[in-house]
């Protein structure tokens, strides 16, 4: 830190580069170097530098880079934002990979790799990089195997992304499932105390309307036993009076009939006088007046009631004894 305080970049520009190698830097001034906006080649080899910072990526403006004979055991993820980054010189460094961006980097024509303990694949595609055309096609290499490794970084992130989705599907899924049926044993729960109250409310209705029929029983009995003396009574006086009825009515229709028979014997015994002085059916009368002698004198007392009263009671003894 104490060397880049002391650092004056203006000093270390030469036409359009930045120099600062051997300086001892351990950070990147990348504000400072902002400031000149025109600098397209950038000298940092030969310092103590192990990371670049993430707003590396800002120096697009820079078209060479040489980071040589550092300590860099990674590049930033965003790396491939160095658009119009031409060359770029990593010679003996501490680099195992490359980041899936560096596959952006279109404008890249010139790479050098060499002194890295890269991976078997990258250290392949790099190639040697002993000269200026191996390096050209170290570049080109490098770029489209890193297009690879990024269609494949792309691939397991979209599977991760995918299988992300399908655990918090079945998350929401078992939550769901855990909700609904939080929400039917509540609705059991309510279901059972709904039932429960209603039971108790019944239990409670009987036990009312037992102990009312327990304190009521003695006064119905009594009640009972009242309408049923009444009823007797009135049975016994209905049936007294209907008993009365029909004896009415049979002696109605006895009367009835007898003064009938009264009146026709009555009659018959006058137009049999009138045949009186026949001495073929003189004989007959005499059997008929000793028949109808009875009869003549019930006629008396009902038929002819009127005559009677008119009478009086010796013209109706005399009337009979004709």
């Amino acid at each position: 830190m104490s060397n880049q305080k002391k650092l004056n970049l203006k000093e270390k520009i030469t036409d359009d580069c930045l120099d600062l190698s051997l300086c001892g830097l351990d950070k990147i001034p990348i504000k400072e170097i902002l400031e000149f906006p025109k600098i397209k080649k950038l000298n940092l080899s030969y310092n103590q530098l192990t990371f670049l910072p993430q707003d590396f990526a800002k120096l697009q403006h820079i078209r060479e880079i040489d980071l040589s004979k550092n300590r860099l055991t990674t590049l930033p993820s965003n790396f491939g934002s160095l658009v119009n980054l031409k060359t770029l010189d990593l010679l003996g460094n501490e680099l195992t990979k490359l980041p899936p961006s560096f596959s952006e980097l279109k404008s890249l024509q010139w790479l050098d790799l060499k002194g890295n303990p890269l991976e078997p694949e990258l250290r392949k595609a790099a190639g040697e990089c002993s000269d200026e055309t191996q390096c050209k096609k170290c570049a080109l290499n490098v770029i489209k195997y890193m297009k690879q490794v990024a269609a494949e970084v792309e691939r397991k992130r979209q599977a991760e992304l995918r299988k992300q989705k399908e655990e918090q599907a079945k998350r929401e899924a078992l939550e769901l499932a855990k909700e609904k049926e939080l929400k039917a044993q509540k609705k059991i729960e309510k279901e059972q105390k709904r039932v429960l109250m209603e039971q108790k409310k019944k239990e409670t209705e009987q036990l009312k309307s037992d102990n009312q029929e327990k304190t009521s029983s003695p006064v119905k009995s009594q009640v009972s036993n009242e309408l049923k003396k009444k009823t007797g009574v009135c049975r016994g006086f209905f049936s007294a009076l209907s008993y009365v009825f029909f004896l009415t009515l049979i002696l109605a229709g006895f009367y009835v009939l007898l003064v009938n028979y009264c009146e026709s014997g009555n009659a018959f015994r006058i137009k049999a006088k009138s045949f009186a002085n026949n001495p073929y059916v003189s004989d007959g009368m005499k059997f008929l007046d000793n028949k109808f002698n009875f009869f003549n004198k019930i006629n008396c007392d009902f038929a002819y009631a009127k005559k009677a009263n008119k009478l009086g009671a010796l013209g109706v003894k005399k009337w009979c004894n004709q």
